[in-house]
């Protein structure tokens, strides 16, 4: 069963893009996650049957 396609647009004030696979929602703790990944992290979004399913994090520390 696939899911029904996103419409949600996002805007920075100058230009508008329409999100067509992902929702605010996710588009918000992708946000958050990259802000907690600091310097050296790594979001890696895995995609399953054409949706964004899982979001690994890897996070580094400079020694």
């Amino acid at each position: 069963m696939s899911e029904p396609p996103y419409n949600v647009t996002a805007t920075d004030g100058n230009k508008t893009i329409n999100l067509r696979r992902m929702n605010l929602v996710q588009l918000k703790r992708i946000d958050n996650l990259l802000e907690q990944v600091g310097e050296f992290g790594e979001l890696r979004l895995i995609v399953e049957k054409g949706a964004v399913r899982f979001v690994e994090v890897v996070v580094s520390k400079r020694l």
